[in-house]
């Protein structure tokens, strides 16, 4: 029973995601102003890109994808990517800021967190090794015991 519920339940978690084709989904986080203008004249806030992989609606892999320019701090799908040259261009005429490193990064307590379906699977895989070798340890260690009765 237990077995069946467990993979009821892993079955579940695997259904595809409402709304999503693939299995990689890009998120934009704001981490400020810039004095960038887009051509409609709109300031442009400096995101940064991360890109999650899933399988179902377990995320597996969480990583930054680069910096982006987008409009309304950053709440929006479309976005302007800059690569590691644009981005130092921006940073040498000042219009973000200088403390950014010119590839960025995640720290890795965040990628642990947006990774939460790798650890589990990884939990469940060393669960049933712990499980399966406690079972095994439990029937070898007793030998048979005989009992011999003189005739």
């Amino acid at each position: 029973m237990r077995l069946f519920a467990l993979a009821f339940l892993t079955g579940l978690a695997l259904l595809p995601r409402p709304g999503d084709a693939g299995t990689a989904v890009e998120t934009l986080h704001h981490l400020g102003a810039s004095e960038v203008v887009g051509a409609d004249g709109e300031p442009l806030a400096l995101c940064l890109v991360t890109r999650t992989r899933y399988v179902g609606q377990v995320p597996l892999w969480h990583r930054a994808g680069g910096y982006a320019l987008a409009t309304d701090d950053c709440a929006t799908d479309s976005y302007l990517p800059l690569d590691t040259d644009g981005f130092a261009l921006l940073r040498a005429h000042g219009q973000v800021a200088s403390t950014l490193p010119l590839t960025p990064r995640i720290t890795f307590t965040d990628m642990l967190a947006q990774s939460w379906g790798s650890l589990t699977i990884a939990a469940l895989i060393a669960s049933a090794f712990a499980l399966r070798g406690r079972r095994r340890k439990r029937h070898r260690g007793k030998p048979a015991q005989v009992r011999v009765e003189p005739v």
